[in-house]
């Protein structure tokens, strides 16, 4: 095929362009914009269901308020300190009143076991609109006193998990905050508060209960706006709308952990999607779904009224596109030589590309000045990149770009749920290195720190230069306990090895986990924190977590 003239590829360009433009405007509506709307709406209602699963969380969190209530009425705190808290068989009344409460005998503490219960009981449910009981066990984590005409599924036995942590010889002189769980019993699902009585040890723990059901569940709907569901044990087990127990099969309970899951059902004639997060007991394990639905035809609303508004706008704008597109080009044409000589004296240099030969004369020349251009400019963009990235002496990531890795990790852990750790380490007395030996030594024995810890950490671990002879680990899928396995590694490493000239230097480490949601201060806080605590107790430790208050 010949070469064509500029201006006879204005016209042929210009016509093209309408062309298609015209034809993708008019077929967007028809297939990509009915695809975002459903994608839209879907999200929309990813986020409501969401919300539903933070009510529900809130509801969870109010019962662990109730329990501390219940563990801070003076009673029962009175009684467990006391020791006489003994299994309740005697139904018969008893006046709490009674100002001898130091004088009551074993037999009597049955009674008060019993009353207590019942008017605590009593006193939550005034506040709440369904029933709450509760329930108490002694320092061994033995069944004491429940509210008579409860059922079964209401009590627990003491050997459930969230009441063993709450006596374990491993929290026994730890601080524990009350905690609300959701726990699955025969079919039925219930929102249970836990706290225990203390003194100098655990005396007994209380578990406040209730029911999940209809009252809290038109709450959600209320505040989200939107039909709720809750899934479990291979069927609907809880909705705002009559459904059928098998609506939707048992797509929900082939989901992973933690995933997010959208499904669709069939009620009363409408097709409506729901979308779904995970309901996880106190061991983490996934026990049920709640769920929050919209009508799906609401997606073909939207799209036919969004159609027939768009229309018009579709054979205006074409036009109008065309008539500026073949003037543009027109007058692009008279000083196309005048931005030939500019692009080819920005791009001089001895770069080349390679790109595909065109028709067009003088498109072609154009092609290969913007080609040497970009080429150029790619170049000392990575320059520029590369010298904005790394630190100087010990070639790794400089602060910038650390605080970089750290946010888009974070970013990843929030999405997923994936455990991140961090390690903020300090070379031991480092500025007597300086002060006696001169920087020179000390750039040596930096350059060398760096050898070592990059030699130790994983591929997956980031690492780069905080300030000074201060450094941080950046530790993906990494809990608090295997960034202590690590640090600790990397301590002994740099223990062992013989530095030049000052032949010995060691390293103080501090670790934190991150929370998601949290702010990035607050765990680079709780690593500095723990850094600092390490130089604190001698140097050369690591520090960080539960254990290094």
């Amino acid at each position: 095929m010949g070469k064509i003239s500029f201006r006879k590829a204005i016209m042929i360009v210009s016509f093209a362009v309408f062309l298609m433009f015209s034809l993708f405007m008019f077929f967007y509506f028809e297939k990509i914009s009915y695809q975002d709307i459903k994608e839209r709406l879907i999200s929309e209602n990813s986020y409501s269901a969401q919300s539903a699963k933070q009510l529900l969380d809130a509801e969870k969190d109010s019962m662990a308020k109730d329990a501390r209530f219940v563990v801070n009425y003076p009673t029962t705190h009175f009684a467990f300190v006391n020791g006489k808290y003994i299994p309740f068989n005697d139904e018969s009344a008893y006046n709490l009143s009674n100002p001898e409460l130091e004088a009551m005998s074993p037999f009597n503490y049955k009674e008060l076991s019993f009353q207590l219960s019942r008017i605590l009981g009593k006193t939550l449910y005034a506040a709440s609109s369904s029933v709450k009981n509760v329930a108490f066990f002694d320092g061994n984590a033995n069944p004491l006193a429940d509210v008579p005409g409860i059922e079964d599924s209401f009590m627990d036995t003491g050997k459930e998990n969230y009441i063993q942590y709450m006596i374990s010889a491993d929290n026994k002189f730890s601080s524990i905050e009350p905690f609300g769980v959701i726990a699955l019993k025969e079919g039925r699902l219930f929102l249970k508060g836990v706290d225990r009585i203390y003194s100098g040890e655990p005396k007994g723990v209380t578990v406040v209960t209730e029911e999940l059901g209809d009252p809290i569940l038109e709450q959600i709907k209320n505040s989200v706006n939107k039909e709720i569901v809750i899934w479990a044990e291979d069927g609907v087990m809880l909705s705002t709308i009559p459904i059928d127990k098998n609506a939707f099969g048992n797509r929900l309970g082939t989901a992973e952990s933690g995933e997010n899951i959208f499904a669709t059902a069939t009620i009363n004639n409408r097709e409506m999607g729901f979308s779904f997060y995970p309901i996880e007991d106190f061991d983490g394990n996934i026990i049920a779904y709640i769920g929050s639905g919209f009508d799906m035809n609401t997606v073909n609303d939207i799209f036919i009224n969004n159609l027939i508004r768009f229309i018009p706008v579709i054979v205006i704008f074409s036009l109008v596109l065309f008539l500026i597109l073949y003037s543009v080009l027109r007058q692009l044409f008279k000083p196309l030589n005048e931005i030939i000589g500019i692009t080819e004296e920005i791009s001089k240099g001895n770069y080349k590309i390679t790109y595909p030969p065109n028709n067009i004369i003088e498109f072609s020349k154009i092609l290969e000045s913007i080609g040497k251009m970009s080429d150029a400019i790619e170049i000392r963009e990575k320059e520029l990149v590369l010298l904005s990235s790394i630190d100087k002496l010990t070639q790794i990531y400089n602060r910038q770009k650390t605080e970089e890795i750290l946010g888009l990790e974070i970013q990843k852990v929030n999405q997923t749920s994936h455990p991140l750790a961090i390690i903020m380490l300090d070379i031991d007395s480092f500025k007597e290195v300086n002060d006696t030996y001169g920087h020179k030594v000390g750039d040596m024995v930096l350059e060398e720190f760096v050898t070592i810890l990059k030699k130790n950490i994983r591929p997956t671990d980031f690492i780069g230069r905080w300030g000074g002879e201060e450094f941080l680990i950046i530790c993906p899928e990494t809990n608090l306990e295997g960034a202590k396995t690590l640090a600790n590694g990397l301590r002994k490493a740099l223990e062992a090895h013989s530095f030049p000239i000052v032949v010995r230097k060691t390293a103080s480490f501090g670790i934190a986990e991150y929370i998601p949601e949290e702010a990035v201060n607050a765990v680079m806080k709780r690593a500095d924190d723990a850094l600092y605590l390490a130089k604190k107790r001698g140097r050369n430790r690591v520090e960080g977590g539960p254990d290094s208050n």
